[in-house]
């Protein structure tokens, strides 16, 4: 949204810095959210590091459609068997409102949210695994919480012990 404004230099430079990660060889998608979604690449079609290193953050409007940016990402990430993780940086309350099956989806797919400027709430903890929140030095937290998440997601394993 607008609102991205002052942010939008530290939020690229830190999305091209996490496609840099050794861990992050996967493939993946990038959705970009104001008044509507710009779907940048469809998850599992190109390896992340050639994406996000190609990002170009596009001009910020008004709004923020961030339930239909995780549907769409919920949608077309669950074609493909192997999605890890959806990661979602936001400025701002959404401005649309969440479709019927976003909750099913969301508890399928470990979701983590930034929110950058001045944030007291996290406006889709009822969608969310976990969110942190960036008032100042951005580019900092953005690198330190992409980081967490990537070697989160690739160095532990998860053992479900049935009796």
């Amino acid at each position: 949204s607008g609102s991205m404004d002052g942010f939008d230099d530290d939020v690229v430079s830190a999305i091209k810095e996490f496609g840099k990660l050794p861990v992050v060889r996967n493939l993946c998608g990038l959705y970009e959210f104001s008044s509507s979604v710009r779907v940048v690449q469809r998850p599992m079609k190109v390896q992340c590091r050639i994406v996000l290193d190609k990002y170009r953050l596009a001009t910020a409007g008004g709004g923020t459609a961030l339930f239909e940016a995780m549907e769409k990402s919920y949608r077309d990430g669950m074609t493909r068997e192997n999605i890890s993780v959806v990661l979602i940086v936001s400025d701002g309350r959404p401005s649309d409102s969440p479709g019927p099956s976003l909750k099913r989806f969301s508890e399928r797919i470990p979701t983590f949210v930034l929110w950058v400027g001045n944030h007291v709430q996290d406006y889709i903890s009822e969608y969310s695994t976990s969110h942190a929140i960036a008032n100042s030095g951005v580019h900092g937290v953005l690198k330190d919480f992409f980081n967490s998440i990537a070697f989160s997601v690739h160095s532990h394993q998860v053992l479900i012990i049935k009796n």
